[in-house]
């Protein structure tokens, strides 16, 4: 069997080989040097085959000349400096620009390798690089504390890329700090109308206009669906009690309550299911914040939808990115739609916290919630 490779196909390759190898490399970055002996030149090498045609050549080998890069960058490559930027009430008010740093280029370096060896000179090759930009350290301070609360909303929306967000945040007590986004346009509500639900079937009870140990749905009565509607967002317990009390008079009485644009009777006069109900997230925060406050209901009442929105099954939102404290929350998914609303009780703020996004996720809702959390308690 005749040897797949014939020693006189390789003396191309040896004189290729011995021609690229035959002087030492110069490099040169800004204004440092260095030069590279022939024996380190032929390591860089290595013969490829193509499969194809079967011809053979010398090329330069990546890998072998990864070593070398690694430590070129730690020889040549200079640090960015610091930009210090100075911030009132998110204006920006001074900076101190810092120099750009400079970082060799791998993949522009490989290629002006291969040219040299191509057709070895002399002359330096100047090592490709890039700019970096120097780092940025910014300084905020604020002339009103719902300043600074809302230049932290601003920060996240800014860095969010898809999604669209209604989000109100609302100190209850202590400096009254409020952030906002997008509060005034309505959405669905998807299961964030439970809540809303629970307080007119509570207020028709304290009325004498609806027993709440009345059998309801499936063997629980009234308060029983209402725990699961709210503890599990169970949806027949809810819909059984919205038909019960009346999905019109259910707007009436969250209108006479004082708020505006809340709508739950999506259904036609064939009691099918035509649109959506609504609300917007400035209505969901003050429905939190007349809640804690025990102005809504009695403070019976008031406790059990609170202990209920306490043990609510859902917790990826919200109380996950409230680093352990107590939240009090209602979740709804419907479709596109992901909403997270509830009173977050820090240890040196309480606050009402609504969330209510269109194409965004769990992780993002625990992401703001998060950076909320951390300025209402630093």
């Amino acid at each position: 069997t005749p040897a797949e490779v014939q020693a006189k196909q390789l003396e191309p390759l040896k004189k290729d080989f011995e021609a690229k190898t035959a002087r030492s490399l110069k490099i040169q970055y800004g204004d440092k040097s260095a030069t590279i002996e022939p024996e380190t030149l032929k390591k860089w090498l290595g013969a490829t085959r193509d499969e194809a045609s079967g011809q053979w050549a010398i090329k330069l080998d990546p890998k072998a000349l990864d070593a070398h890069l690694q430590q070129w960058s730690k020889d040549f490559n200079i640090a960015p400096g610091i930009t210090q930027i100075s911030y009132y009430d998110d204006v920006e008010v001074s900076r101190k620009s810092g120099a750009s740093g400079r970082a060799l280029n791998p993949t522009a370096i490989y290629d002006q390798l291969n040219k040299w060896y191509a057709e070895p000179t002399d002359e330096p090759v100047v090592l490709a690089s890039t700019a970096i930009a120097p780092r940025i350290v910014a300084t905020r301070t604020y002339s009103q504390p719902s300043a600074q609360l809302q230049g932290k909303l601003n920060d996240w929306l800014a860095s969010r890329r898809g999604g669209k967000y209604q989000i109100a945040i609302r100190e209850l007590g202590g400096l009254g700090r409020e952030a906002s986004h997008n509060v005034s346009e309505r959405t669905v509500m998807a299961s964030t109308y439970k809540t809303f639900l629970a307080y007119v079937a509570y207020k028709q009870a304290e009325n004498g206009a609806l027993d709440l140990n009345m059998q309801l749905y499936n063997g629980k009565n009234v308060e029983q669906c209402i725990e699961v509607m709210i503890v599990q967002s169970e949806n027949e317990c809810a819909k059984k009690l919205g038909w019960h009390i009346g999905w019109d008079k259910a707007d009436q009485m969250i209108a006479a309550a004082g708020f505006e644009g809340v709508f739950m009777n999506n259904y036609d006069a064939n009691k099918n299911v035509s649109g959506d109900k609504l609300v917007n997230a400035k209505e969901q925060a003050k429905f939190l914040a007349q809640l804690s406050a025990g102005s809504l209901i009695n403070q019976g009442n008031t406790d059990r939808l609170l202990s209920y929105m306490k043990r609510q099954v859902y917790r990826e939102g919200i109380p996950a990115g409230s680093r352990g404290a107590v939240v009090a929350d209602k979740v709804g998914f419907l479709d596109s739609f992901l909403h997270d609303v509830g009173i977050v009780y820090g240890p040196k703020s309480t606050y009402a916290l609504v969330i209510m996004s269109d194409g965004s996720s769990w992780s993002n809702i625990r992401d703001l919630s998060r950076a909320i959390y951390d300025i209402m308690n630093e």
